[in-house]
């Protein structure tokens, strides 16, 4: 009777113990609920994803942005490069809110020389240009051909980052000893403001072959509101000026 009693007796403290334990990992070492702590809790659909958390549970059949053929560089000034690559997002339920990239530029031996660091954005089944534009670099001729590299996006849903409704209303493009331009006016033809809104150009030869890229960026779009742009490159010969391409992205 007294070994049972003892046995009892011990297994009562072994509990008390255990709940001391428990209740000590609950209030310093158990992670508290947010939507970076590895654990599902807090209203989350998955691990630290969905519910509270801006970042999208990702489903089965989930596509990473593509990169659509090499990276083109061009030089707009015998001192300077610009490079554009094309991605794409084959995702329909989900945008990409914010894109890491880094363009690597490489010498005929295949030889890193440079990288520059850039961040983009994907709404739903988007394909778009990323560009850095008036690069100088003091061994400038070494550089041959770039790659880029697209590093962990800022996955949201589609609902929550979508495609803003932004128009080009009408463009001239001109050219001159001066320098090739591109005048003309877009349209916030959506409900919300866009803090920035990008209008990009790529300028094609004679031969259908991009000539060069340019530029201009617009702050603070209101809705309905028509604003002005102006894009200026310098000199580029042999150019089919019906043949330039205009893109808006805004965010």
């Amino acid at each position: 009777m007294r070994t049972f009693k003892q046995i009892v007796y011990g297994l009562f403290y072994l509990v008390i113990l255990g709940a001391i334990l428990y209740a000590a990992y609950l209030t310093w070492l158990k992670p508290a609920p947010s939507c970076f702590n590895g654990f599902k809790d807090a209203g989350e659909e998955g691990i630290d994803c969905g519910g509270i958390c801006s970042r999208a549970c990702m489903a089965s059949g989930f596509s990473v942005i593509e990169v659509v053929g090499d990276p083109k560089i061009f030089h707009p000034t015998q001192t300077s490069i610009s490079v554009i690559a094309q991605v794409q997002n084959k995702n329909a339920a989900f945008a990409a809110q914010a894109i890491p990239y880094k363009f690597g530029f490489y010498d005929t031996q295949d030889n890193l020389l440079h990288e520059v660091s850039g961040e983009s954005f994907l709404y739903a089944s988007e394909i778009k240009y990323v560009a850095e534009f008036n690069l100088q670099f003091a061994d400038i001729s070494k550089i041959a051909y770039a790659k880029i590299l697209i590093g962990e996006p800022n996955w949201v849903s589609d609902s929550l980052f979508s495609l803003p409704d932004i128009k080009i209303q009408n463009s001239n493009v001109s050219s001159s000893d001066a320098g090739v331009q591109i005048a003309g006016n877009f349209l916030n033809n959506g409900p919300i403001s866009i803090s920035r809104v990008t209008v990009m150009a790529i300028f094609y030869n004679n031969i259908g072959q991009p000539a060069g890229i340019s530029k201009n960026e617009i702050e603070d779009v209101m809705p309905g509101q028509q604003r002005p742009f102006l894009i200026f490159h310098p000199p580029l010969g042999n150019l089919n000026l019906s043949g330039t391409k205009i893109y808006l992205y805004g965010n």
